[in-house]
């Protein structure tokens, strides 16, 4: 070729045959290296990759944005696929995956780094166009890097790390320090001094229990503690009517009507007022110092001394303040300024549909429920109690349309969104798609755990299912009320309402009003299921659809 020279290919291999021999004998990865040394498509480099990573770890966002330019600027990604949408598909998710590793390097906590992965690869397997898979490979790497700068673990070591995630993970278990020391393999003094060291709160601090303790002790101190006893003059025969109220004494106790549903308001009030003084007080090192050779327990038990002296008085005066007020503690304020219109207004059945209403709407936006349940949970827990109180007692439960409206129109059937009625219509699903969706997560709505049924459809701002998940609460709430009408459903169980969450509906409504109640929820599922089938129908018709399209494009890209 030097020469201008035409070749012979026979001659040309008969004499070179003790060179080409070998390359043809040679292993497939060999024979696949030829035309990439030819061509010089080479990969993206390790060391690049190495980089991005690293920015995500330290939570460099400024940097990674330019080290993701360069990346992407800067050779191939080999191929993964003869289909080029599920090529660019595969290689984002060996990114997502990769960032996912490095940000819980980081000190992103475990669950919520595989949590956003799952999404995201959710949602990678929606798009259609290249432009949009790239787009969200950016987006991945800077919001893993800007969770791991946000979140105050990227500044612990790793074994301060681990015991933080220890503590969180049993918050509601009796804990020491000395176990936690036993589990990371760490001396007791050293773990403590390391701790405050790196956090710059103590271990006790942090695990909270002492504010919780303090915030109880508060409630308490707040509670009247005089009950009125009468004295009865003669010694009756027949109490009370030939009893004789001669005076009547004051006992010094505790009024254990505080306990209940009517003192639940002030009781997270409190809470939360002592939890934000406690943090605060401790921030400023209002702490008794010992010397390091004193007991981790003892430390703990004396060191938040002076705290909870500052938050008792605190308490005492606002128990003294309010002594001098027609309310005369804080427990009517509370009951008559707070507790009883909200409580008036919630136990109305058509504001609680509104509610739910309201709730479902927001879930169509992306924005979970349980938004608002911080608001009604106290309120509609508070109207349970005084359920159980009737129910104990005999008489009729005075919030029974709440109950009802409660039972089918709240998050019982299939979790947020009601996704009973979606499992049984997606038994009738032809797309791949749905009826893979079905094996996910039909068996974890039973248990009212909806999100992957929510997220794999999706719902979220899918125009399709905005009427049946925004309005149904208003539509079964109404059939409920008028079924308990003809039936005669004059009381109910309000037990249920301490089940757990994860109970299914028919379990919970049996117990509840026993057959009668069971008859509403079998009309009521039907209905639900009449209302959204059709929608449901229109999605799985879509979803046919695009799937053939697919297989079409795929077929003419081998061909």
């Amino acid at each position: 070729m030097i020469f201008q020279e035409k070749l012979d290919y026979e001659e040309l291999f008969e004499k070179n045959q003790h060179i080409i021999s070998p390359l043809l004998a040679a292993k497939p990865i060999e024979m696949e290296m030829i035309p990439i040394r030819e061509e010089s498509k080479f990969h993206k480099t390790y060391l690049s990759e190495k980089y991005l990573g690293e920015c995500v770890i330290r939570g460099d966002v400024a940097e990674l944005k330019k080290a993701f330019s360069n990346y992407m600027n800067k050779g191939t990604a080999g191929k993964l696929s003869n289909n080029s949408m599920r090529h660019k598909k595969n290689i984002l998710i060996s990114v997502i995956t990769m960032t996912t590793r490095s940000a819980i390097q980081g000190g992103l906590p475990e669950e919520e780094a595989f949590l956003m992965s799952d999404l995201y690869i959710q949602e990678l397997e929606e798009l259609t166009e290249l432009e949009e898979i790239r787009t969200l490979a950016y987006n991945v790497m800077i919001d893993f890097a800007d969770k791991v700068k946000q979140h105050r673990y990227c500044q612990v070591s790793y074994k301060i790390l681990s015991c933080q995630k220890y503590i969180v993970n049993h918050l509601y278990e009796k804990l020491s320090v000395s176990e936690i020391a036993e589990e990371l393999h760490m001396n007791i003094s050293y773990l403590s001094s390391q701790f405050k060291k790196e956090t710059g709160v103590n271990r006790h601090e942090y695990n909270g229990h002492t504010a919780g303790l303090l915030s109880i002790a508060s409630l308490l101190m707040l509670m009247p503690q005089i009950i009125s006893v009468p004295v009865v003059k003669n010694i009756p025969t027949e109490f009370p009517k030939s009893a004789v109220v001669d005076s009547v004494s004051n006992v010094e106790a505790f009024q254990t009507v505080y306990t209940g549903s009517t003192g639940l308001i002030v009781a997270i009030i409190i809470g939360f007022i002592v939890s934000l003084v406690y943090i605060q007080l401790s921030k400023r090192i209002l702490v008794i110092k010992l010397p390091a050779g004193v007991p981790p327990m003892v430390v703990d038990s004396l060191s938040p001394a002076i705290i909870s002296m500052v938050i008792f008085c605190l308490m005492f005066g606002i128990r003294v303040g309010f002594s001098y007020t027609p309310f005369h503690d804080i427990f009517n304020l509370s009951t008559q300024l707070i507790q009883a219109p909200l409580t008036g207004a919630v136990a109305n059945p058509w504001v609680l549909m509104g509610i739910f209403t309201f709730g479902n709407f927001l879930w169509f936006f992306g924005i979970h429920p349980n938004l608002i349940g911080g608001i009604l949970d106290p309120l509609l827990l508070t109207m349970s109690y005084a359920n159980i109180d009737a129910y104990a007692a005999g008489k009729p439960v005075p919030y029974l349309q709440m109950m009802i409206v409660f039972a089918v129109g709240a998050n019982a059937w299939g979790g947020s969104g009601n996704t009973y009625r979606l499992v049984i219509s997606m038994f009738t699903a032809k797309s791949e798609r749905y009826k893979q969706l079905l094996k996910l997560g039909a068996i974890a709505s039973i248990f009212n755990i909806s999100e992957p049924l929510l997220f794999g459809l999706p719902m979220m701002l899918n125009p399709i299912f905005f009427i049946p998940l925004v309005f149904q609460p208003a539509i079964l709430g109404t059939v409920a009320l008028g079924l308990a009408k003809i039936l005669n459903i004059t009381n109910l169980n309000p037990m249920t309402a301490l089940l757990p969450w994860t109970t299914p509906a028919p379990v919970r409504m049996a117990i509840s009003g026993g057959l009668p109640f069971l008859i509403i929820f079998a009309i009521c599922l039907v209905l639900n299921v009449l209302i959204y089938y059709p929608f449901f129908k229109v999605a799985d018709n879509k979803a046919l659809e695009e799937e053939k399209a697919a297989v079409e494009l795929e077929g003419s890209e081998t061909a």
